[in-house]
């Protein structure tokens, strides 16, 4: 994640409000963020939504519920 512009490790549970989060494949999400750039993401909402396969992200705002908003990827999933 960057913090401040700098590249750090840490723990999930001390992010705040304008951290920039870094995440790979299989990275499991640390807290709800807002996808600001993204290349071909997936995102496995099942723990969340129930859908059985993973959806793509997205940097386009909807109006959408947060759960369903595709540029949004919800904390404990994956």
């Amino acid at each position: 994640m960057l913090r401040d512009g700098q590249p750090r490790l840490i723990a999930g549970s001390t992010l705040v409000k304008g951290d920039v989060v870094t995440l790979t494949i299989g990275n499991k999400i640390p807290a709800d963020v807002r996808l600001v750039e993204v290349n071909m993401i997936k995102i496995d909402k099942s723990s969340v939504t129930g859908e059985s396969q993973p959806v793509s992200g997205s940097v386009e705002s909807t109006d959408a519920r947060a759960f369903d908003s595709c540029n949004i990827a919800l904390m404990g999933t994956v």
